[in-house]
């Protein structure tokens, strides 16, 4: 598998799948699908590195605090 995200229509407003090798992967892949929808991720580029801490009793929750 390739570490990959993908767009997908949705009535919602868009749909946003992650393939990922690991939770960290994961979370990176999905922050990075979000950021893409509003900007060229390819033109960013860090500044500046921050720690952050979510929690939520269940992954899925963990993702959308996150």
């Amino acid at each position: 598998m390739i570490p990959r995200f993908e767009f997908f229509e949705h009535t919602g407003d868009v749909g946003l799948e992650v393939f990922a090798r690991s939770k960290e992967e994961l979370f990176a892949l999905a922050a990075r699908g979000m950021t893409a929808l509003v900007t060229d991720v390819n033109t960013v580029q860090p500044r500046e590195e921050m720690n952050l801490s979510v929690e939520a009793d269940r992954l899925d929750d963990l993702l959308i605090v996150w």
